[in-house]
């Protein structure tokens, strides 16, 4: 029912015009029609005393965004769970080592170590060392495998690799499971028996022992070349250690450097002399000087002594420190001249005996292919022109020697000489033997341990073959 918005007087449901006042009503009517249709239309619908669903175009779009991202959501949150594994973390450490790449590698070693941080040298050391020792990387890749599958309950057999494991270490932002690769890391004890000695562990300075000994690390599995150096005054001294930890039953491993070896004692006949080291006055009488170094052996230093006499000034032959080298025997040529106390008993009879037996010893010890102990019984001043390998090579065709006549044996100070024949055997190379004639005399020197072979002057007197 409607009525004139005029006048108010009710209208009939065809009429146009207000009967009472003549206006029109036409609009009036569509209006209520419009309604009534809309009515219809909601009553059909089923909403007609409900709200829509979405107010407006904007509360639309973002239920479907909020839906959209709660699925992506899910999906990354079972993404990553995948991707931090126990599985997967395993599969990327055989996956770094196969492939060798160091950057991928120092992230799992930096991950699963908090006793050290590696470097990119570190890390390709590392994996050059298990490229090195391929049964290394079978065990590490079986291990893994048998603790990934233990965390997922899926490990039927198997066993854990010692060189590294696969640990759980709680939760990754709240909701995933955190696995790293732990690898065991060792430390060396190393210790010297001189103070300050420079410590270089795979060419690189790892620090200074400054009270005999001081612990280095940690350091990832692999092989280790220790360096000790000393810088001495008479110059740089080294020595070389090598560690390799798959030899090591626990994770320290010690190893230690003495120098006694680098010491030589100096002797003289003559202990107001000055010591010269490589034609330097050290400005310090030998008397004051018990032993030296520590010192290169590396013939680098030259020692000898000098004094002043009536005649001038006098040098002893100089010794090339070597090896070899256990004391430079620094003595003075004139006769007559004070000799060491502990030298005094050079002259009585008794040793003309030893003398026979050092030379007849020699030659013998040739025969049995006893090369050392014949090289042994040459004076310090020859082994420094000598060097026993050189000396040795040129004895590999000997058969034997023998000494055929020894005699006229003069002893006078710390010097002797004696007169010899002797004969060689020596193979030739279409298998014959050739045996030469000699004929000569050898000089000995008084040292510290005994009479010592010092100079031969043997010529060739006669040869044949056999």
């Amino acid at each position: 029912m409607s009525y004139c918005g005029n006048c108010g007087t009710q209208l009939m449901g065809n009429d146009q015009f207000c009967a009472e006042c003549g206006q029109q009503v036409q609009g009036e009517k569509a209006v209520n029609l419009e309604k009534r249709e809309t009515a219809t239309e909601q009553t059909r619908l089923g909403k007609g005393q409900g709200e829509p669903l979405f107010k407006s175009r904007k509360s639309k779009i973002i239920a479907i965004c909020a839906a959209i991202f709660l699925i992506l959501l899910a999906g990354s949150y079972f993404t990553v769970k995948q991707m931090t594994s126990s599985k997967a973390v395993a599969e990327g450490f055989i996956e770094a080592i196969n492939k060798k790449d160091a950057k991928k590698i120092k992230k799992f070693i930096n991950n699963g170590q908090y006793e050290m941080k590696a470097d990119d040298r570190k890390a390709k050391e590392f994996l050059t060392y298990l490229h090195n020792n391929p049964r290394m990387i079978t065990s590490i890749i079986e291990g893994l495998r048998y603790e990934a599958a233990v965390y997922e309950n899926k490990a039927s057999y198997g066993e854990p690799s010692s060189y590294v494991s696969l640990q759980h270490k709680g939760d990754k932002w709240v909701v995933f499971d955190n696995y790293t690769i732990k690898i065991p890391t060792y430390y060396m004890e190393i210790s010297s028996d001189i103070d300050k000695t420079d410590i270089y562990v795979n060419g690189e300075k790892a620090g200074i022992i400054k009270e005999k000994e001081k612990s280095f690390g940690p350091y990832l599995p692999g092989e280790y070349e220790i360096k000790a150096v000393i810088n001495s005054d008479y110059g740089t001294v080294e020595q070389k250690g090598k560690i390799n930890t798959a030899d090591l039953s626990g994770q320290t491993e010690a190893i230690g450097f003495d120098w006694s070896d680098h010491f030589i004692n100096i002797e003289t006949n003559d202990e107001t002399a000055y010591l010269f080291i490589n034609n330097k006055n050290t400005g310090k009488k030998i008397s004051e000087i018990s032993e030296l170094g520590p010192i290169p052996l590396n013939g680098s230093i030259k020692v000898f002594a000098q004094r002043k006499t009536e005649k001038g000034v006098e040098n002893t032959e100089a010794v090339t420190v070597q090896k070899e080298t256990g004391a430079a025997n620094l003595y003075f040529e004139e006769a007559g001249f004070n000799y060491p106390s502990n030298m005094t008993a050079w002259s009585d009879g008794s040793d003309v005996a030893v003398i026979e037996n050092v030379i007849l010893g020699h030659y013998q010890k040739i025969s049995d292919d006893e090369y050392r102990a014949a090289y042994d019984l040459f004076s310090s001043s020859r082994k420094n022109k000598v060097d026993l390998d050189v000396w040795k090579k040129g004895l590999q065709e000997n058969i034997r020697d023998e000494v055929t006549k020894l005699e006229n044996i003069e002893v006078t100070g710390n010097y002797a000489k004696a007169d010899i024949r002797m004969t060689s055997y020596d193979r030739t190379a279409d298998g014959k033997t050739l045996v030469l004639e000699w004929g000569g005399h050898w000089k000995l020197v008084w040292e510290s341990d005994g009479w010592k072979l010092n100079e031969a002057k043997l010529d060739k007197l006669a040869s044949r073959i056999e």
